[in-house]
């Protein structure tokens, strides 16, 4: 009974990093909605998904994500895909790091491209396709930042906008995969992210095309990881 009378409906599945199986946690939300979208004629969908769709090989979380688009697309309703790849704000789980030691640490190579998007992007492009009731048919929404950078790069991004040293530290997948172990995270998750990041190193994420508008790499650090770091050091 809730989308009784809804027009748009937007889809955004909730983490859970306990899951005995990811792709399941996924079209647990994704069949049930597209169950009640055809009972109650919802028109248009819009959710959260994954840059790199079409990718021929396992991608992890991101291959979950996809699963959810094959499903709503089948609902019938006119269907927005937003593909986000690499969130910007995972950095600040490592404000601690970056504050006292001066790194930060991910498992890409550091001089391999890495697209990425501020969260406050998806957010408009969710907003303003909700907002306006006229589009039709099934497409895929890249939402990234306007130049793909090295992880390199963003240590020295980093350095200019905290003005203090910052540099980046490559870990192995399986360092990668532990530590979200060692979080709490289920064997599934751990999974799912390790073959995501073998999937990232694998270039699943397209090169960011002419053009392409989004929150630069800098203006998010200037935005919200400067204030991160400031507010951690009060």
């Amino acid at each position: 009974m809730a989308l009784a009378g809804a027009d748009a409906l937007f889809v955004l599945v909730p983490p859970n990093f306990r899951a005995l199986d990811v792709t399941a946690r996924y079209l647990g939300f994704a069949r049930p909605i597209a169950a009640a979208v055809r009972a109650h004629g919802v028109r248009r969908i819009v959710a959260v998904s994954s840059l790199g769709r079409g990718f021929p090989g396992r991608a992890g979380l991101l291959s979950a994500a996809w699963a959810l688009d094959d499903v709503l697309e089948a609902s019938g309703a006119a269907y927005r895909s937003l593909q986000p790849p690499f969130f910007m704000e995972n950095l600040l789980h490592q404000v601690a790091s970056i504050r006292d030691q001066g790194t930060f640490v991910l498992a890409a190579d550091p001089d391999q491209p890495l697209a990425a998007v501020a969260g406050n992007d998806i957010a408009r492009a969710a907003a303003g396709l909700l907002a306006h009731p006229t589009w039709t048919g099934q497409e895929d929404v890249p939402v990234r930042e306007p130049v793909d950078h090295t992880p390199r790069e963003m240590a020295e991004i980093m350095t200019e906008v905290l003005e203090r040293p910052i540099a980046y530290r490559q870990t192995t997948v399986a360092d990668y995969g532990a530590q979200y172990a060692a979080h709490g995270a289920s064997p599934a998750i751990v999974q799912g992210v390790v073959e995501m990041a073998q999937a990232q190193a694998a270039g699943v994420y397209p090169p960011a095309p002419a053009g392409t508008d989004g929150t630069s790499f800098g203006d998010w650090c200037d935005l919200v990881l400067a204030p991160a770091v400031a507010s951690a050091e009060a």
